[in-house]
């Protein structure tokens, strides 16, 4: 994702927009840490646990972080302000296939994106 900010700045009307601003890298970089190790891999480590005990280690740690987002997104639309940067893509492609698939299939089940009203709109 990266690899496109700022690419096409010369020929996107208005410019490209910037994804991953100077000022935050050392913040996004920790957010989209936490949310790739207890999200995005998140739901599979869950969904694929072998035991019981496998299953709550990263079960817990995924709700978790979707808790702690809800809150993060009480003072804004987006994770860093009023403008989606690549962390919410980021976190986007999970929470969109959460509900029709991880909750259910992967047993990521103790509530759903739905009952979080932050995550959800």
């Amino acid at each position: 994702m990266r690899m496109f900010n700022g690419v096409f700045a010369d020929s996107a009307p208005g410019g490209t927009p910037d994804m991953y601003p100077q000022s935050l890298h050392a913040e996004i970089d920790r957010l989209n840490e936490n949310i790739y190790a207890t999200i995005n891999d998140g739901v599979y480590r869950t969904g694929f646990a072998t035991s019981q005990e496998a299953y709550e280690k990263h079960v817990y740690p995924l709700f978790d972080t979707l808790d702690m987002l809800e809150i993060r997104l009480g003072s804004g639309p987006f994770l860093f302000g009023e403008k989606p940067l690549e962390t919410d893509w980021r976190l986007f492609v999970t929470l969109i296939r959460f509900d029709p698939v991880y909750h259910g299939h992967f047993k990521c089940n103790l509530r759903r994106i739905l009952d979080y009203l932050n995550l959800n709109s």
